[in-house]
């Protein structure tokens, strides 16, 4: 019996080392690097729906668009004008793809398709515009006091964002600064895309400015962190000896997850 029991646990032992790190485990591996290596020790990270929940900021950008379309004066509301003003940011919290507009608003009863395409269009307009992201964007659980250890043992950490330099640059950076993310001189680590730039394009030359740089001090990327599979698949590609770490819970693109990939739901450890 003893010898079945040894048995059984080292399969489930096994089986575990085989599944990869848990989220507990590989994300205090990264904080295990970083006590050990300090700046040497570098951690990259997006920002919406991984270090940052943008949802709320997603969800008031469709409620000004509602309150734009149905409150106008000069023209008759829609007829779906009551669905539009009960939408609920649960619902939106479980959609599984929260940057689909079109399936959130037809899951809330909205169903005339030019409604929902003018809604769809004037909230993207103010979800980019970068004026909701102080008032509305949220960290995701645990991701305050994880960073901020990170830089405390001396490590570098990077932000790589799709978000326009232009149109939100100057409040991610205050986003980052008052959460003590982004300190003062600390500017450059912060990399946000030029509007004319895919954001697939931004990603690989961003990372591979970020490599050049740790590579230049004698440092090394330790861990990667992203949302979007296609994204996180340029990053490994940039950095095979990284750690790969994959926010669930919501993306643009859906797409394989590289099974080297950590799953995250929060930063808790």
């Amino acid at each position: 019996m003893k010898v079945l029991l040894v048995l059984s646990l080292l399969v489930l032992s096994l089986s575990a080392a085989t599944a990869g790190d848990s989220q507990a485990v590989g994300l205090e591996k990264m904080i295990n690097r970083a006590a050990a290596l300090g700046h040497r020790a570098a951690f990259v990270f997006d920002l919406d729906e991984t270090l940052v929940d943008s949802t709320p900021r997603r969800f008031a950008a469709l409620q000004d668009a509602v309150n734009e379309i149905c409150g106008a004066m000069s023209a008759p509301a829609p007829s779906d004008c009551p669905a539009l003003r009960a939408l609920s940011l649960a619902t939106l919290y479980g959609m599984r793809n929260r940057y689909d507009d079109h399936a959130y608003l037809r899951s809330s009863g909205v169903k005339d398709d030019a409604t929902i395409e003018a809604v769809s269009k004037a909230s993207l307009t103010r979800y980019l515009s970068g004026d909701l992201i102080l008032g509305s964007d949220r960290l995701m659980p645990g991701a305050q006091a994880y960073v901020r250890e990170l830089k405390r043992l001396g490590a570098e950490v990077y932000f790589v964002t799709s978000r326009s330099i232009v149109k939100q640059g100057a409040a991610t950076a205050e986003f980052l600064s008052r959460r003590g993310l982004l300190r003062e001189g600390e500017e450059s680590f912060l990399y946000l895309k030029p509007d004319a730039e895919k954001s697939p394009d931004f990603k690989r030359r961003a990372t591979s400015e970020i490599l050049a740089l740790v590579d230049a001090e004698g440092g090394r990327v330790e861990g990667i962190f992203e949302n979007e599979p296609e994204n996180l698949a340029i990053w490994i590609d940039t950095f095979p000896t990284a750690k790969a770490f994959f926010m669930e819970g919501a993306y643009q693109h859906e797409g394989p997850v590289a099974s080297k990939a950590v799953l995250l739901r929060d930063f808790w450890y």
